[in-house]
């Protein structure tokens, strides 16, 4: 059975994985918020964040206009191991950020 976690603790959860450098579960768990709460300041502030961090990182200074593989990757994991509604939930955090993909 998931994990059912509170926003306050999904949020929590993905500043510590942050903090450690891994990315993709810190975003796996903004979209997570995002997809409940599509509009939650703090998740999509967040999120944008380290997509701008990533960005600059990588040497792309242009907003992109579609996810990073890993986020891509994250939700092909979930639909691969039937986890079809923490992968919507992530979906629509995505669309939430990236419209034109």
């Amino acid at each position: 059975m998931p994990q059912k976690l509170t926003v306050e603790q999904a949020l929590s959860q993905a500043e510590q994985a942050a903090k450690i450098g891994n990315v993709a579960n810190a975003v796996q768990l903004y979209n997570l918020v995002l997809g409940h709460f599509p509009n939650h300041p703090v998740a999509e502030n967040e999120l944008h964040r380290l997509q701008m961090k990533s960005s600059v990182q990588s040497g792309s200074i242009a907003e992109d206009t579609h996810p990073p593989q890993d986020q891509i990757n994250v939700v092909i994991q979930l639909i691969q191991s039937n986890q079809m509604i923490q992968a919507e939930q992530i979906t629509r955090g995505l669309l939430n950020i990236y419209p034109q993909a």
